[in-house]
């Protein structure tokens, strides 16, 4: 379009269509960025060319007034909007230092083409939209990979250095941001709007599994006597691999998005509980702490927790 109408200033149009469509993926966020952006253009344009008009060979009191400018927009008229703040004061440094095509018709074409740019994201962003259902799948997904990874290294023992806590603030991150994307999600969807609770209780279910994996982990090293119980209680790895496996479906299902109804599964702590017995039997002589017991415990609510959530899943997205 730039090219064919030969617009004066034209890259300026391009660079903001660019910067609109890049950085935000969710559903909701280009909008609020135009939004902004054409906020910020028309108070930065609009004090630069007044400035220029009136001040045109005053250099230097056209630099005292852009050095007021800065924090007035800052602390008057864009408090709550970050981003109109930057693009204001990024238009009225460009309009009043860049030396070439320094006129007041300079400005107007460069202000204009950034408000264009605007325009031309918000109807490609309408036509092809990022949809918050599928961005929410995605993430869904991520976090359900973050949380077996987790699990399935709490069983085998192998977590208890910084790199733990590094990677439960990842689970975190990504249940922040799922619930902002859900925002979106319900204003998409009447089906969504009508099954907001279930929704909810997805996010619930995955905080409240990395929250049984953080105590787990606890668990498993409060102690060197209850490590040594707890890696004998061989039935807790055979239930890791099973649940592993349930998650890894989930998983495949929401990147696929082809979904089937779970089997019905259950989950008993016979096994566990014979195992314990026989080793307290065997380390009586031993003072028996209260892991090896929670620990059990602890995945058996993990397991209920993996088990309400492919209900709510299926409830969710398995729209046959």
């Amino acid at each position: 379009m730039v090219n064919l109408f030969q617009i004066p200033h034209g890259s300026w149009l391009c660079v903001t269509v660019v910067v609109l469509l890049g950085p935000f993926p969710e559903f909701g966020g280009i909008i609020h960025r135009i939004f902004q952006r054409v906020l910020g253009t028309i108070a930065g344009a609009m004090s630069a060319v007044v400035i220029l008009y009136f001040l045109h060979d005053y250099l230097y009191i056209q630099t005292l007034l852009l050095g007021l400018l800065i924090p007035f927009f800052g602390i008057v008229m864009f408090k709550k909007y970050p981003y109109a703040y930057l693009i204001a004061v990024m238009t009225a440094v460009i309009i009043l230092g860049v030396g070439e095509g320094k006129s007041l018709e300079a400005a107007l074409w460069r202000s204009g083409n950034i408000i264009m740019g605007g325009l031309v994201t918000l109807l490609f962003s309408m036509i092809f939209p990022v949809r918050g259902t599928r961005e929410l799948k995605f993430e869904f997904a991520k976090c359900l990979h973050l949380i077996d990874h987790l699990y399935v290294c709490t069983i085998n023992g192998e977590y208890f250095d910084k790199h733990y806590l590094s990677e439960v603030k990842n689970v975190i991150i990504s249940i922040r941001k799922q619930r902002k994307i859900v925002e979106h999600v319900i204003k998409e969807s009447k089906h969504f709007r009508v099954h907001q609770v279930q929704l909810d209780e997805c996010i619930v279910i995955m905080r409240k599994m990395s929250g049984i994996v953080e105590l787990l982990n606890s668990s498993a090293f409060s102690s060197e006597i209850g490590n040594k119980f707890i890696g004998q209680l061989y039935s807790i790895q055979d239930r890791q691999e099973f649940l592993s496996d349930r998650i890894h479906q989930i998983i495949l299902q929401l990147e696929k998005n082809s979904f089937e109804t779970p089997s019905k599964a259950t989950m008993k702590l016979t096994s566990s509980r014979s195992e314990l017995q026989l080793l307290y039997e065997d380390h009586q002589d031993e003072h028996t702490p209260l892991s090896p017991y929670s620990y059990v415990w602890l995945n058996y609510q993990y397991a209920q927790q993996v088990f309400k959530l492919e209900e709510r899943i299926d409830i969710l997205f398995n729209r046959k």
